[in-house]
């Protein structure tokens, strides 16, 4: 097993229409993919988890929106196989994605984009009594938290990351300005499946915080666009392909396209102004 961190250019999502079939056996939130690559979609659009099994074990792309999640995420992961969860990648830091870390590290050793675990550090300090909160909504959810420690990813990578675990290849690319402090795409290059983030979700809007940048949107969904996938499974929402992103890149770019096509009336409207000012200076001369 090797872990290569390699520096690149963050250069879009084309996807083959495939319909991912329903693992029944592990209950109705997890959807199959492909030989041990799994999905556990959350109810209501909360966060969706990825499960894919190696020969060295386990990697997981999130760890459930809660720890009821991540606790029916772990149960899945027994179901399917006696190997260890070896690797768990975060693709950001906010609770809805990374609550759960406890229940799988250790063992597992925890992936995020540099600037992750300043962000959960800062938001832990920020509303120290939220564990508290969250335990007192229900029973089952004070239960699934036993146990909790805070836990901060392990290793942080800037632009890329390459990791082999086993037989499978993930690249991890770095996200800027899309949704969070640090986004993280997750592409399998053989299996053709790519998590996409919250830089596309699934039948949602995406939220638009003061450090989120349209034109950031656009490039990360250029950049997964070439990778041409055959399923996307995004941050939120049920898995897609490649109409999705393109749906959502339209509407993204209309109203620049708008505020483009409205700047140029502009200046040209600027420039006919200077020419008559001109004009009427010449004739006064």
């Amino acid at each position: 097993m090797r872990i290569r961190a390699v520096a690149v250019l963050i250069t879009l999502v084309g996807f083959v229409t495939s319909a991912p079939a329903f693992a029944q056996d592990l209950g109705p939130q997890i959807m199959k993919f492909g030989d041990g690559i799994y999905a556990y979609v959350g109810k209501n659009f909360k966060s969706n988890t990825g499960i894919i099994l190696t020969q060295d074990g386990v990697v997981l792309i999130d760890s459930g929106h809660d720890p009821t999640d991540s606790r029916a995420v772990m149960d899945a992961v027994k179901k399917l196989t006696p190997m260890p969860v070896r690797f768990l990648i975060d693709t950001e830091p906010h609770p809805d994605h990374t609550t759960g870390h406890f229940v799988f590290s250790p063992p597992a050793t925890i992936i995020a984009a540099a600037g992750a675990g300043e962000s959960m550090r800062n938001r832990e300090n920020q509303v120290p009594d939220r564990i508290a909160k969250l335990a007192a909504t229900l029973p089952a959810m004070k239960t699934a938290l036993e146990g909790y420690k805070f836990i901060p990813p392990q290793v942080e990578y800037t632009e890329r990351m390459t990791l082999y675990v086993g037989e499978r290849t993930f690249e991890l690319r770095h996200m800027k300005g899309v949704h969070s402090e640090a986004d993280t795409a997750i592409w399998l290059p053989k299996e053709h499946v790519l998590f996409s983030a919250s830089a596309f979700v699934s039948e949602q809007v995406n939220i638009f915080r003061p450090f989120v940048n349209i034109s950031d949107i656009l490039a990360a969904g250029k950049m997964m666009k070439a990778l041409n996938p055959e399923h996307v499974v995004p941050g939120h929402g049920p898995p897609t392909t490649n109409k999705a992103v393109r749906r959502r890149r339209k509407v993204l770019c209309a109203p620049r396209r708008t505020r483009y096509r409205q700047g140029e009336r502009g200046q040209v409207a600027r420039r006919h102004h200077e020419r008559s000012k001109n004009a009427r200076v010449r004739e006064l001369g």
